[in-house]
Parts: structure tokens; C-alpha cells; sequence
């Protein structure tokens, strides 16, 4: 298995051993913004959300990622996040093959995959523009677990590649998918 393939089953296995499944919560607030920083980069976050940084991670969670945010919207079946990975590459690779390679193995990956849209992206980087996309797309890991969307940035900087990860329900509410959304925009490098 290359690092690529590793990469893709490690962001969508590690999104549902960090958040599969929650409490039913019906609390329903107003998100205010706050920023997250981590030692490479910075990410909005609502207030409320849950922050689990790697010394709160089981030892089922992959080591390359570096934090995970999870709503304050429980669900019985499956609480939507934002989870942010990074990984080392071997060589300098466009960000936008890079994330055509991430969907398809992605596609190889999930059951019931199902690409729902690729928006072209302009990733701000100090005076410089990485252009790459923002992919959304769905599926599920295995027969027992219910289809989950994906909505994923990927930045390439050199060698360094982060993968922002948003994960939720198709049916949703929609505040939650605007905020993940926010969250995936927000993501910068320092």
C-alpha cells in the first residue's frame, strides 16, 4: 500500500473512530468563531465544538492527525467533524493531482461512493496561491455503517501535505454543513 492509499484510508477511518457516533443533543446555539492554532497552522472553530488534540486520541487514531473538532450537535448515529491530517510527502506533487488522487482512492475505498462536486480553490499561502480544490463526495466503510458525506481541502506546500476533512450526514441540518464549510475555507498555513 503506497502513501497516498494510506493517507485516504487514514482520514476516513480516523474520522469515524474520532467521531462515529454521539449522544443525542438537541442544543441548538448560535456559533461565535474562534481561531485554532496549531504549531504549522491555523483553522476557525465554533464555540462549542469539541477540540481533541493528539494526547486525548485513543490508540486507534491515526498519528498523522493533528486535531479533530467535534459538533456540539450530537447525533445516535453520527456526529459531524472537522479533522485535520498531514503527512509527509516523498516528493513535490501538484495540490490538484494530489487531490485527484485522493478521491479516487477514496473512490476504491468507500461503498456506495458517490462524488457529489470539486470546487477549484485558490489556497492563499503568504504572497503566493496554491490553486487546488475542495472535493465533496460520499460513501461509507462498510455495509453496517450508513453513508456518510465527506467535503475535503487539500493543501500541498513542497513536501508537506495537509488534508482538511469535514464529515456529516447527507441529511444534515444545514447550519452544521455551513459551518464545516466555514471551517474548511478558514484553514491556513502559517
Amino acid at each position: 500500500m503506497n502513501k497516498k492509499t494510506t493517507l485516504i484510508l487514514t482520514i476516513i477511518i480516523g474520522t469515524s473512530l474520532l467521531f462515529g457516533c454521539g449522544e443525542s443533543d438537541t442544543t441548538n446555539q448560535t456559533p461565535v468563531q474562534t481561531t485554532y492554532s496549531g504549531s504549522t497552522f491555523t483553522i476557525y472553530t465554533p464555540d462549542g465544538w469539541t477540540i481533541l488534540e493528539p494526547k486525548s486520541f485513543t490508540s486507534n487514531v491515526p498519528q498523522n492527525t493533528l486535531v479533530g473538532f467535534m459538533s456540539n450537535i450530537k447525533n445516535e448515529v453520527f456526529t459531524a467533524n472537522v479533522n485535520v491530517v498531514y503527512m509527509a510527502l516523498d516528493k513535490e506533487i501538484d495540490a490538484r493531482d494530489y487531490a485527484k488522487s485522493n478521491v479516487m482512492t477514496a473512490q476504491k475505498a468507500l461503498i456506495s461512493f458517490k462524488e457529489i462536486g470539486k470546487e477549484e480553490y485558490d489556497f492563499a499561502y503568504g504572497e503566493d496561491v496554491i490553486k487546488t480544490y475542495i472535493s465533496t463526495f460520499e460513501g461509507k466503510k462498510n455495509v453496517q455503517e450508513p453513508i456518510v458525506r465527506f467535503k475535503q481541502l487539500y493543501v500541498v506546500l513542497n513536501t508537506d501535505a495537509y488534508v482538511i476533512t469535514g464529515a456529516y450526514l447527507p441529511s444534515e441540518n444545514e447550519s452544521i454543513v455551513k459551518t464545516v464549510d466555514e471551517m474548511l475555507h478558514s484553514f491556513s498555513l502559517k
